[in-house]
């Protein structure tokens, strides 16, 4: 099961988030959960640094990846939000197989 854990601040700000795991939906290659997760997540990093100069500390490994939002704005905030909400739609679609949690920090 992939897990996504997002960590937001008493404020509602996000704080970051780190995606971990396989879904186990499928063989490699033919994982749509795995390909979903992945797609978005990249769209949300590479949007927020290459576009809108948000500065994140990311850290990956073996296809995990955790986030950091060095300096919280209201985009970075919007563009986060927007990767929860898909990622929670995703897990309704196929639950079991993608879990979406998230943490006051």
């Amino acid at each position: 099961m992939i897990r996504a854990e997002f960590r937001v601040t008493g404020s509602g700000s996000y704080k970051g988030f780190s995606v971990k795991g396989h879904s186990g939906y499928a063989e490699a290659g033919s994982d749509i959960v795995c390909a979903s997760v992945s797609s978005a997540v990249m769209l949300t990093v590479n949007t927020a640094t290459e576009h809108f100069g948000v500065k994140l500390k990311l850290k990956s490994s073996d296809g995990d990846i955790e986030c950091g939002v060095e300096e919280i704005t209201q985009m970075s905030d919007k563009l986060i939000d927007s990767l929860r909400a898909h990622l929670s739609m995703v897990a309704e679609e196929f639950p079991g197989y993608l879990k979406v949690n998230i943490s006051e920090v």
